[in-house]
């Protein structure tokens, strides 16, 4: 059977971690570590997390500064020693099945990423939807156009992460990248069933401001035509001409406002 170990980067997350550490305390299927990356937190966040080393495998990793999302990323998945890498954030939480059922994805051949839909919940933790189901069939063609997979809901085979590079620095989606890298290589095992519910927040690195956000998705847009081009050809012309005249009406936008 794989070990499966999660990642986890932390930044004065004690309002919300404990309920992400609870989550994984509740798993039908336990993992094999938990590996925290504290980046730099100025709150109880590593006091809260130490208080579940009795109940949890924890390794907990302190940056002692603010080295940001990517950084913490890379220095969790370096330290971790299972088969797979599974990821959530300290805002979001598992349902009890979620590691069960992505175990089960796991063991298909071929596969180097699993994920499941996500239940989007708001900061007071009600259900306010559902990602749209992604197949493997269709998910290099999806990639050309917006990123499908929820992090918190994501795993990758350890041995794959570290034949295509794993989190590159430098760039602003690390998780939209890595998938299209790591999906050149092999395939998607998918959970029909929601395993996570994922908070969305007005301060999540989701909402950065709109052009910085638009300039960095065109880059990965990019990245997945040039990747999979052969295999979707139309949808890659398509999602090429829409990107491109979306971003030069957000440049022209732009200098217009700058005057």
């Amino acid at each position: 059977m794989p070990s499966y170990s999660v990642v986890m980067p932390a930044f004065n997350a004690r309002n919300c971690i404990e309920r992400a550490l609870q989550s994984l305390a509740m798993q039908q299927l336990p993992v094999d570590e938990i590996v925290v990356v504290d980046d730099g937190s100025s709150d109880r966040t590593v006091e809260t997390v130490q208080s579940w080393k009795d109940r949890l495998p924890l390794l907990l990793l302190q940056n002692g500064s603010n080295w940001g999302i990517g950084a913490s990323l890379r220095r969790g998945v370096e330290a971790a020693s299972g088969d797979w890498v599974l990821r959530l954030d300290a805002d979001d939480r598992w349902l009890p099945g979620h590691v069960q059922a992505l175990d089960t994805a796991a063991k298909q051949s071929g596969v180097c990423l699993v994920t499941s839909p996500a239940y989007l919940v708001d900061e007071a933790g009600e259900r306010i939807g559902v990602t749209r189901p992604v197949r493997n069939e269709e998910v290099r063609m999806r990639l050309m156009w917006d990123n499908p997979l929820v992090h918190s809901a994501t795993g990758f085979r350890r041995d794959s992460y570290r034949m295509v590079g794993g989190y590159r620095e430098g760039v602003r989606w690390e998780d939209y990248d890595l998938w299209i890298r790591l999906l050149a290589t092999g395939s998607l095992g998918v959970s029909d069933e929601p395993g996570i519910e994922y908070t969305v927040s007005g301060t999540s690195l989701s909402r950065t401001r709109r052009s910085v956000a638009l300039e960095a998705r065109w880059s990965c847009q990019r990245q997945a035509m040039a990747t999979f081009w052969r295999l979707h050809p139309l949808a890659a012309s398509r999602s090429f001409m829409l990107g491109a005249t979306r971003a030069i009406y957000q440049s022209t936008f732009e200098r217009m406002l700058c005057g």
